[in-house]
């Protein structure tokens, strides 16, 4: 009996190792086994791809180019409409470029409304860091979504 269990137990974990080879499957190639050797890890990978793909990411930088930003998030520190709305939001600018003047300010006028708003991020969590300082002396600060200046590549 004990002989019996052992040879099945033989048998089913040699059906098993060659049911995990690629036996007659010779079209499908290991792409990390392909990057490991080529190239004797030299760190070169050669990229072989139809020429209309690099045609394809042409015109989608061109046409995010002609998009003037991307989508992103601001803050708004400032927003009224009146008679002296134009001078309190140059105060406001004012204000915040004393306490943070490494800090991207946009000034927009939209009949009637004069507003401010700060910043370029790309994420709301980059946002909401700001926001926390700048609510100390703007309580009315709030995020917004919006588009943005392209990010400077170094």
């Amino acid at each position: 009996m004990n002989f019996f269990f052992i040879l099945m137990l033989i048998c089913i974990s040699c059906c098993i190792s060659f049911a995990q080879g690629d036996y007659g499957r010779k079209d499908e190639i290991d792409i990390f086994l392909t990057l490991q050797d080529r190239g004797y890890h030299t760190g070169v990978v050669t990229i072989i791809q139809d020429d209309r793909i690099g045609l394809l990411v042409k015109k989608h930088i061109n046409r995010n180019k002609k998009q003037n930003g991307i989508p992103g998030f601001r803050i708004r520190i400032y927003s009224d409409t009146g008679f002296d709305a134009r001078e309190n939001s140059n105060n406001a600018i004012t204000k915040f470029l004393k306490i943070f003047p490494e800090i991207k300010i946009h000034w927009e006028y939209v009949s009637p409304d004069y507003k401010v708003y700060v910043g370029n991020f790309r994420t709301k969590i980059e946002a909401i860091k700001l926001l926390k300082k700048v609510k100390k002396y703007f309580p009315q600060a709030f995020i917004i979504p919006d588009k943005i200046n392209f990010p400077k590549l170094d």
